[in-house]
């Protein structure tokens, strides 16, 4: 396999599952597979860490319109929002609190 050949199914698989994450579905088996994925992409030197991280990054702001680090934090928030008052939890539409 060459690179291009599995860049592109890297790109494939990622964009499918954060497609499955916005939509809402489980995707733990997807997850794993890809994380064995990228590590025998490094270490068979198809891609190396910048690679796929600069790869991820751009997926996830295309497909969930926020970076990684915006996205965790505001998730982050939400789930502290949660347990230090569910009333004002609960006011948040849930389409708003879903992703």
């Amino acid at each position: 396999m060459n690179k291009q050949i599995y860049l592109a199914s890297l790109e494939k698989q990622i964009s499918q599952l954060y497609t499955g994450v916005k939509a809402g579905e489980p995707q733990d088996k997807t997850r794993h597979r890809i994380e064995g994925f990228l590590h025998a992409g490094r270490q068979l030197g198809v891609i190396d860490e910048h690679e796929a991280n600069v790869l991820l990054s751009t997926l996830h702001e295309q497909i969930f319109d926020e970076t990684i680090e915006h996205r965790t934090k505001r998730k982050g928030k939400l789930q502290q929002l949660k347990l230090d008052n569910p009333d004002e939890y609960f006011a948040i539409p849930a389409i708003e609190r879903r992703n």
